[in-house]
């Protein structure tokens, strides 16, 4: 599971909130479209700032758009953003369902009881 964890971390890093797309090296742009964080994280900031036309005082940013263009998340469409989720979803609960019926059908495994050794 470590190995599993690294890797989701490591598309935590291009997910574009640490580094934004612009910023990554030319031979792993592509890791920015690979992460689902990267679609939750983009749909999430265009909800919370998108259309915000209020100006903000005193801070890094003046308006919403202003977060948006700094992301260069400021042109999401946030319907192809979670269908890409939905699918994403489904990808991985049809993974584990082939996953438990060959452990449970071909390889014939049955859970055993683990015993406390203390």
């Amino acid at each position: 599971t470590n190995d599993i964890l690294q890797l989701y971390g490591f598309f935590m890093l291009f997910m574009g909130f640490m580094l934004v797309p612009s910023e990554f090296p030319g031979w792993l742009s592509w890791t920015y479209y690979v992460g689902m964080q990267t679609y939750s994280w983009r749909v999430f900031m265009y909800t919370e700032f998108c259309c915000d036309d209020q100006e903000w005082e005193g801070g890094a940013f003046t308006s919403g758009t202003d977060v948006l263009e700094f992301y260069e998340i400021e042109n999401v469409n946030r319907g192809n953003d979670l269908v890409v989720l939905i699918f994403y979803g489904l990808i991985i609960h049809i993974l584990s369902c082939v996953v438990l019926h060959l452990r449970y059908t071909m390889f014939k495994s049955k859970i055993e009881a683990v015993e406390d050794t203390e």
